[in-house]
């Protein structure tokens, strides 16, 4: 019998040598057993699951989730809600792992709100970091663009920013 695990030698004297949680998960060639946190990997394929809803509006289960929880916003604004099914809140725990490690391609800009989403290339702050301009609070990323030239408006951005 293995004594890293085991007290005692004798049958009768056996009792449990315990280890952290956090041991045990470590790999195996750091000393531990190589066990998978099961919360993290939870995390990741509800993650995945999330990003399926971003990127499949049409699909059955986006379109379903949408019209019961988030019918007039978008995921990321959506809320739990006063009676939410188990997988509706749990795929809303998934909103701040999306939302930080993900970016907009801005492209016609309907979709982004200027002051609220991370759209601009800085990893560091993808936010914009002058306040709103007054009465813009809402405004999209497409009203700083010259849609017939397919360009930006520099002089509404001179404007509006710092």
């Amino acid at each position: 019998m293995n004594t890293f695990w085991w007290k005692g030698g004798r049958r009768e004297n056996k009792e449990i040598h315990w280890k952290s949680w956090g041991n045990l998960c470590y790999p195996k060639k750091w000393g531990g057993l190589g066990f998978r946190c099961l919360r993290d990997f939870n995390l990741v394929v509800l993650s995945k699951q999330s990003w399926r809803l971003l990127n499949n509006p049409n699909s059955l289960a986006t379109r379903i989730l949408k019209t019961c929880y988030y019918p007039e916003s978008s995921f990321f604004e959506a809320k739990l809600g006063t009676n939410p099914s188990f997988i509706w809140s749990s795929l809303v725990h998934t909103q701040e792992i999306i939302r930080k490690h993900c970016r907009w391609r801005v492209g016609s800009g309907t979709q982004i709100k200027i002051w609220k989403d991370d759209w601009l290339p800085d990893k560091t702050n993808p936010r914009v970091v002058s306040l709103p301009y007054l009465l813009m609070e809402d405004a999209k990323v497409a009203d700083l663009i010259v849609t017939s030239e397919n360009k930006w408006d520099e002089d509404t951005i001179r404007i509006i920013f710092s």
